[in-house]
């Protein structure tokens, strides 16, 4: 296991930003891109060797730069090596890519696919790289079209990518993700918890090419310490030492629900918490929001649903989110 310690390289938020700095002249990665650069980048990443590695960060660690970094590294080498191999056979300058998938980014909902899609389409056409992401909106022949002509990173969610098993063309997904070099799982303690598992490593299980597989996550749960323990126990974790820790300037508070007046109703407590929210005088003239996050994304629907029924909330859920506005007057 590997820690990037706080002595070895001293926190941006600690240190004095040079007018370069300000001026966006230099960039210094984060405490976690550091070690995710040092660790999963090099020439061990570029071997054939499987290798499995847990990076968990704080929210606002810059977590996304963290793994795409060496991702995009590892494969901007592997395009030169190509390149370099094909002068060698054909003559010339060749810049011919394979059909297939090179890496894939697993996330849990399709709103986070378009913003690592986007984040991917400001820097890939310096690199020469061809991201492509498989959503909602995307149709099969498109997919096909840039499957042929070699997707450099494919951004999706695990079920979306398996419901490519279900065209007729398609008669082995081996042959779709056979090639697949990096697999990175973003949110991972959600996507491997119990109802997601079965998605996410089933499509993992398809890629017989893999050679590196990266869970990210804000948190370490004991129930995903102990998957990851269980399905890869030579995984190197890569942590920093403020995981786990809320920021300052967040005031953390627990309810009890088992008192009165809830009277072991969560639901209950719930709502009073919405009311209270929308009732404490602060922002005056703004409508108020709220995330509710739940343990299972099943459990979305059945609290988005008493919540408007019961306590008359205006509700929205997707996925594992679910949004609420101004909490209701009752």
């Amino acid at each position: 296991h590997t820690a990037y310690r706080r002595q070895r390289q001293m926190c941006i938020r600690d240190r004095q930003k040079t007018d370069q700095e300000l001026n966006g002249l230099i960039i210094r990665p984060t405490p976690i891109q550091a070690a995710a650069i040092k660790i999963m980048g090099g020439k061990k990443a570029l071997s054939d060797e499987f290798q499995v590695f847990t990076l968990a960060a704080e929210t606002g660690s810059g977590k996304t730069w963290a793994y795409l970094a060496p991702l995009l590294n590892n494969l901007y080498e592997n395009r030169a090596t190509e390149r370099l191999e094909q002068q060698a056979e054909y003559g010339g300058d060749i810049n011919r890519k394979k059909a297939g998938i090179q890496s894939i980014v697993l996330v849990p909902t399709h709103e986070l696919v378009d913003q690592v899609y986007q984040t991917l389409e400001n820097v890939a056409g310096d690199l020469n790289l061809k991201p492509y992401k498989w959503d909602t909106n995307s149709n099969f022949k498109d997919f096909i079209e840039h499957f042929r002509g070699g997707i450099d990173i494919l951004v999706t969610t695990p079920g979306k990518l398996l419901s490519l098993t279900r065209y007729d063309s398609i008669s082995n997904p081996r042959m779709i993700l056979g090639s697949t070099r990096y697999c990175v799982v973003d949110e991972a303690d959600t996507l491997m918890d119990g109802s997601w598992i079965e998605d996410t490593y089933g499509v993992a299980k398809l890629m017989t090419g893999l050679h590196h597989l990266v869970f990210v996550s804000a948190t370490i749960p004991s129930e995903f310490n102990k998957t990851i323990s269980k399905l890869f126990p030579k995984a190197t974790a890569i942590t920093t030492p403020s995981l786990h820790k809320l920021p300052k300037a967040i005031e953390f508070r627990v309810i009890n629900a088992s008192v009165a007046p809830y009277k072991g109703s969560k639901m209950k407590a719930l709502a009073q918490a919405l009311y209270a929210i929308h009732c404490d005088g602060t922002e005056m003239g703004y409508e108020k929001r709220v995330i509710v996050f739940v343990d299972n994304k099943a459990d979305c629907e059945k609290v988005a649903e008493k919540l408007q029924t019961k306590y008359n909330n205006d509700v929205r859920y997707i996925s594992c989110l679910l949004y609420t506005s101004d909490a209701a007057d009752d």
